[in-house]
């Protein structure tokens, strides 16, 4: 299925940061666009565009100030997802200026269990985890 139709929807998230701390919200995607309502954190909200095989993002640089919206990419983005995916992408986050300083995503979808895992992993060592599960 192309990329757009396979995110498009409702999923639960729960995000675990370096350092345990573990937050959880439901996530409505659109065509371009994103929502976020995390528990007790209030809503995030962004947009998104699959160009050639880089996912652009407008997303919060920082949780404490989720109305200020930076640029951040993923590349080798498939156009088209079928099966099980088992993904390692260069990773742009907000605030920087490319994937030249080795971040990665490390993306992983079973599709029986409609759960898609996102390892956030930096240079460091330092690892975010996030775990989307299908809603719609």
């Amino acid at each position: 299925m192309a990329f757009a139709a396979f995110i498009r929807g409702k999923w639960k998230i729960e995000s675990t940061t370096p350092g345990g701390d573990t937050g959880t919200g439901t996530a409505t995607i659109d065509d371009g666009t994103w929502f976020i309502d995390w528990s007790g954190q209030g809503m995030w909200s962004g947009t998104w565009s699959l160009q050639g095989d880089r996912l652009a993002l407008r997303v919060p640089e920082r949780a404490s100030s989720p109305d200020e919206l930076a640029d951040a990419a993923a590349t080798n983005v498939p156009a088209i997802v079928s099966g099980p995916v088992d993904l390692f992408l260069p990773w742009q986050p907000p605030g920087h200026s490319g994937t030249g300083d080795g971040q990665k995503l490390e993306v992983a979808y079973d599709k029986n269990g409609g759960v898609l895992r996102v390892r956030h992993l930096e240079v460091s060592g330092s690892m975010t985890i996030h775990n989307c599960t299908r809603l719609t």
